[in-house]
């Protein structure tokens, strides 16, 4: 079963919802509508999430908002590699990536990731680790 509470937020999560909508449309009708929305609002909307997907073509980043306030509280994240992805992402293990370009094995992973809490929590741990040991670092 999916057990996965789903939230868009930001300008590439429209682009994001329309194959999805297309391809599950009972899911995507118990999804609020995406739009922009201020960094704080957002870092708190991801406490009460299960799976942040970061659908921009380009890759993970540190400095994306989409994908940085999943470190903290641990939540699982989905990404497309791309030309901004940054090797701590892949060789960390701890954010699920698909090639890019290809929105089937966005969708594919993200429904994965919804039936797999055992996975979201492996993941969501090992992105907290990265947020502890970097803010070590930072201190």
């Amino acid at each position: 079963p999916q057990t996965c509470r789903r939230r868009r937020r930001g300008r590439a999560a429209t682009r994001a919802r329309r194959p999805l909508a297309a391809r599950l449309p009972r899911r995507a009708a118990r999804s609020p509508p995406p739009g922009t929305v201020a960094a704080r609002a957002l870092a708190l909307a991801r406490k009460v999430g299960d799976l942040v997907v970061q659908p921009p073509r380009d890759g993970a980043s540190g400095r994306r908002t989409t994908l940085m306030p999943a470190l903290a509280p641990g939540i699982a994240a989905v990404t497309p590699e791309g030309p901004l992805s940054e090797p701590l992402w892949r060789e960390s293990g701890a954010v699920r990536i698909v090639p890019a370009l290809n929105d089937a094995a966005l969708l594919d992973a993200t429904a994965a990731l919804c039936a797999d809490s055992t996975e979201r929590r492996r993941l969501g741990q090992a992105l907290s680790l990265i947020h502890i040991r970097r803010s070590r670092r930072a201190i």
